[in-house]
């Protein structure tokens, strides 16, 4: 072996090593807390003495600061990954979203270690200096693309694009807490559904409300023996019974005709997870249509008002028309 080969190799077995003991010190300080946290624990935990950390660290704060900036550069790395590979700000955001629920970056242990930094008094100018400019260019990315979805929604007087992103950044910090306070009992897919419940309540043109669960077991009281059992919201058959026989047989208010002021003006809706548009044609008569595109499934008009361009339906994707 030459003398850089040995060089690269022992490099690599010390890069080894000191990841080992970050993801001890991730592991003791999610059991033992910050301030309790020893050299002796961590290194118990990878079968090594406090000496030998002593080698690859200065100190127990050079070990727990490099910690800290570990969990802070993978949480960077994935939601750059994540952004660069989404196309439309829906699905960016949904990225953000998915990316900061993940099971790799919102585990138990790293969890614990984000809010043992900001809860220690004499840490926090520690997670300042490692996180917050990172924290601010997190927030910025979720209001930049708040601020494109309010602009194709047509709706830039009526929403705070600002106050959307800071709801959405505390909804996902509170999910964040939730972990660490209800242990087993923490359910991610029902807390990642209620933020595309909240999403599709502010931006129901770009995103879909989820479904709903319901305890199929429930069993009535006879306070409430008038209401219908849960298992009916839920059931395939009477949804496919209500969808056939109330909604699709009967009109659906979706806007006034004042709302569509000329030719080419409409407004979009959702029916039963499908997505449509009402618009004035060039006669003035108003007409519906599924917001979707034959060739390539793409929206064909986004928003929930608008104008199309020359008073036709024309896909922006590739350019197909429709009359």
């Amino acid at each position: 072996m030459s003398q850089i080969s040995r060089q690269e190799h022992s490099s690599n077995q010390a890069d080894a090593r000191r990841l080992l003991l970050i993801e001890a010190t991730i592991n003791a300080i999610s059991t033992h807390g910050l301030s309790n946290i020893t050299l002796a624990k961590i290194a118990g935990l990878v079968g090594l003495t406090a000496a030998t950390v002593n080698f690859y660290f200065d100190s127990k704060q050079s070990l727990l600061l490099a910690t800290l900036r570990h969990v802070a550069e993978e949480f960077e790395s994935a939601v750059a990954s994540v952004i660069v590979s989404a196309q439309e700000p829906s699905e960016r955001l949904s990225a953000l979203v998915e990316a900061s629920l993940s099971e790799d970056l919102m585990s138990f242990d790293k969890v614990a270690v984000w809010y043992a930094f900001m809860s220690e008094a004499s840490s926090r100018a520690d997670y300042q200096a490692i996180c917050g400019e990172r924290d601010r260019l997190y927030a910025d990315l979720i209001e930049k693309e708040c601020i494109r979805l309010v602009d194709e929604s047509g709706r830039v007087g009526d929403i705070n694009a600002s106050a959307i992103s800071r709801a959405i950044c505390g909804l996902i910090d509170d999910v964040w807490q939730d972990l660490l306070f209800d242990g087993d009992s923490f359910d991610r897919e029902a807390q990642r559904d209620q933020c595309y419940a909240f999403l599709a309540s502010i931006f129901p043109s770009s995103f879909t409300m989820p479904d709903s669960t319901f305890d199929h077991d429930l069993e009535l009281s006879d306070q409430f023996s008038y209401t219908l059992p849960g298992w009916i919201y839920q059931s395939d058959l009477f949804f496919d019974l209500e969808r056939d026989k109330l909604f699709l047989s009967a009109w659906q208010l979706v806007c006034h005709e004042s709302d569509l002021k000329g030719p080419g003006s409409y407004m979009t809706y959702q029916l039963l997870q499908q997505r449509a548009f009402v618009i004035r044609s060039r006669g003035g008569d108003i007409r519906a249509f599924h917001n979707v595109c034959r060739h390539r499934a793409h929206l064909l008009v986004k928003g929930d008002m608008g104008q199309t361009p020359n008073q036709r339906i024309i896909c922006p994707y590739h350019g197909w028309t429709y009359d």
